[in-house]
């Protein structure tokens, strides 16, 4: 078997998730990943390789253009911002109101979010694209691919938080 690995998924290291109402350590953070890739290698289930770089088409067939800017640069805008910590959605749009992209920070965190438990830090961008790459390496190669963020909602244009064991067969 060969294991898809790459070590950016690290620079997903949130240190905060909203849960039911109070901010505690995620659940979804770098130590599962890093538990499966120990067991894999202590039991030597064979190969651990690095993804392959596929750039930013393969996202856009998936997901909204728009969105895939909002994550790009989202963390960018919530440090410019007097707020401390991480970029967690704490607003949303209300069913009647008019639906359009707002322009600040918060307001876009909760207008592509479906919950709260989803936060942003500085390596979100970063490891989510090496997640992307993971993922799309492990089918080229009959493999279990580790990525994170596990963030998948099924919908072109909205994050919402997955937890994952880290080890996904394709």
């Amino acid at each position: 078997m060969i294991t898809v690995y790459s070590e950016k998924h690290r620079l997903h290291d949130a240190k905060t998730e909203l849960y039911s109402g109070t901010l505690v350590p995620p659940y979804e953070r770098p130590s599962h990943a890093e538990i499966v890739l120990q067991r894999v290698q202590s039991e030597q289930l064979g190969e651990v390789i690095t993804p392959k770089e596929f750039g930013r088409d393969p996202v856009l067939t998936l997901h909204d253009a728009e969105f895939v800017e909002f994550l790009r640069v989202a963390w960018d805008e919530c440090s410019k911002t007097e707020y401390e910590g991480e970029g967690i959605p704490t607003c949303w749009p209300a069913r009647r109101m008019t639906q359009r992209i707002p322009t600040f920070i918060e307001g876009k965190m909760g207008h592509y979010s479906l919950s709260s438990k989803t936060s942003i830090s500085s390596g979100t961008w970063e490891a989510s694209v090496a997640s992307k790459d993971v993922a799309l390496t492990g089918p080229n190669c009959s493999s279990k691919a580790m990525s994170r963020p596990c963030s998948r909602s099924g919908l072109p244009d909205t994050m919402r938080p997955l937890t994952c064991t880290e080890a996904t067969v394709f």
